[in-house]
């Protein structure tokens, strides 16, 4: 399989796409990519499968030979998760991709102590494309600014079906979502 790359859509130039900044680095510098050797690149759109074309210290020109559209069958599933500290958040995230989660939502309440802050949510976001691309997975999952818990309570209201994981509980969270109709997913 070739490796993937994810870019904003501004990217992609006719039938060429431009890498740079963390992407082209990586491909250049760690991966030590050569002219006219495979890869994927991958929008929120369009998966591409290109060769590349040119190197360069600042971009990677990519030669796109085939572009499809991507069908996100993700299940329309929103993962609201309190903060965590230390890696457990990291590790939250990374799962959170791998299972097809559409929707992260980081929250705070009067029980947690550690704080999220942007620079937090962009490390989150690129916590997340990593393990897309570990994964397989071809579109990005959406992680939101960090809520308080009383905005938490109004999100909630826009729901159709709530789940609320709660250890001493009878009802099995698996069991509930394998139940949810089609139209609920």
């Amino acid at each position: 399989m070739a490796r993937r790359f994810f870019i904003d859509e501004s990217c992609v130039f006719g039938n060429k796409i431009e890498l740079t900044g963390k992407e082209h680095v990586h491909l250049c510098k760690v991966l030590r990519a050569k002219i006219g050797e495979e890869i994927e690149i991958t929008s929120n759109k369009f998966n591409y499968v290109c060769s590349i074309e040119s190197i360069n210290k600042q971009t990677t020109v990519c030669l796109i030979k085939s572009k499809q559209e991507i069908c996100n069958n993700a299940p329309n599933v929103t993962l609201f998760q309190a903060s965590m500290k230390g890696e457990h958040m990291d590790y939250a995230i990374q799962k959170a991709t791998e299972l097809n989660i559409k929707t992260f939502v980081p929250f705070l309440s009067q029980f947690v102590v550690a704080k999220i802050d942007d620079k937090k949510i962009e490390r989150f976001r690129a916590i997340s494309q990593e393990a897309c691309k570990q994964s397989g997975r071809k579109s990005l999952m959406e992680i939101s600014s960090v809520l308080s818990f009383n905005e938490l309570k109004k999100e909630l209201k826009s729901y159709d079906k709530i789940i609320f994981a709660y250890e001493k509980s009878s009802v099995n969270a698996q069991s509930e979502l394998n139940n949810l109709k089609e139209t609920e997913k």
